[in-house]
C-alpha cells in the first residue's frame, strides 16, 4: 500500500497543516488495513483485543510486579511528583510527597501492598532513591524548559475501525508551541534502545488520537539527567506504525496458543 507514510522524511515544522492532516489520514487508513488482514488470518474470541503500546518495547507496564517491585514503587512515586514540580512546589520530603499524592490517585492494590510490606532497611532505600530521583526530576524539567501548562498522564485509547483490537498509551508530559506539541516521556531507568521506539509510539498515539503531529517526541531519564529530543516526521510515525503492527501480530499470535 503506496500512501503518504512511505514519503521522505520531514519535520513537522516544514510540514503545511493540510500536508499533517493527508499524513495522519494516510496512517489511520494503512493501521485499519494492516490490522485488519492480521485479524482476519487470525482467528479469536470475540471481545476486545487491548494493546499497550509501550508494553512492545519492554517498558513500563510488563515488568511483573513481584520479579522488582522497588523499582516499580520507585517509577510510580516519580510519575506522582511530576505535577508538583511543575507547580513549583518545594520537595522538601519527596518520598512523602510522593505517596500522599500517589495515595490521592488510587495506587494499584498489588503495588500498595508491597509498599506496606517493606522492611525499614528496604524503605530507606526506596526513600533515598525517590529524593535522587527527584532532585534530577526537577532539574531535567527546568532545561527542557517544560512549561507549568503542561498536560500530565494523558491517556490514548485509539480503537482501531472494523476490527476488534484498540490501543492504549499513556503520555506524562504533552505541551502545545505556535510550533506545534510536544511530548516528554519521563523513566527512572537510563535511556537504552527502546527509549527511541517509545518516543515513536507516543508520537504515533497522540497523533491519532489528536489528529495532530507532534512537533517533537522526547526521553528523559531521572537516573542519568539525560534527555534526547526527536522531531517527529513522516519517517518516525511509519516505523511505529510498523512496531504496532508487529506488537498486534504477536498478541493475537499469542492467544492462538
Amino acid at each position: 500500500m503506496s500512501t503518504l507514510v512511505d514519503e521522505p522524511a520531514a519535520p513537522t515544522s516544514t510540514r503545511s497543516p493540510r500536508a499533517d492532516a493527508e499524513l495522519v489520514a494516510a496512517l489511520r487508513a494503512e493501521l485499519v488495513d494492516r490490522v485488519g488482514r492480521l485479524v482476519i488470518s487470525h482467528p479469536r474470541p470475540e471481545g476486545t483485543l487491548a494493546v499497550a503500546l509501550a508494553a512492545g518495547v519492554g517498558v513500563r507496564g510488563v515488568v511483573p510486579i513481584d520479579t522488582a517491585p522497588l523499582a516499580r514503587l520507585r517509577g510510580t512515586l516519580i510519575a506522582r511528583l511530576i505535577p508538583v514540580v511543575l507547580a513549583g512546589v518545594g520537595l522538601a520530603d519527596p518520598f512523602a510527597q510522593a505517596v500522599s499524592a500517589w495515595r490521592v490517585t488510587g495506587p494499584a492494590p498489588a503495588l500498595l501492598a508491597h509498599l506496606r510490606a517493606l522492611d525499614a532497611e528496604e524503605r530507606a532505600r526506596l526513600h533515598a532513591d525517590v529524593a535522587g530521583h527527584a532532585r534530577t526530576l526537577a532539574r531535567s524539567l527546568a532545561e527542557l524548559a517544560v512549561p507549568e501548562i503542561a498536560r500530565v498522564a494523558q491517556r490514548c485509547v485509539i480503537p482501531v475501525v472494523s476490527t476488534p483490537v484498540v490501543l492504549t498509551d499513556a503520555l506524562d508530559l504533552v505541551w502545545s508551541t505556535p510550533a506545534g506539541p510536544h511530548l516528554l516521556d519521563v523513566t527512572t531507568s537510563p535511556l537504552g534502545h527502546e527509549a527511541a521506539a517509545l518516543r515513536a509510539l507516543h508520537a504515533f498515539a497522540w497523533t491519532l488520537r489528536t489528529g495532530r503531529v507532534p512537533r517533537t517526541s522526547a526521553s528523559v531519564s531521572t537516573a542519568t539527567g539525560e534527555h534526547v529530543t526527536d522531531e517527529v516526521s513522516a519517517a518516525t510515525l511509519a516505523g511505529a506504525l510498523d512496531l504496532v503492527v508487529a506488537q498486534v501480530t504477536a498478541q493475537l499470535a499469542g492467544d492462538e496458543t
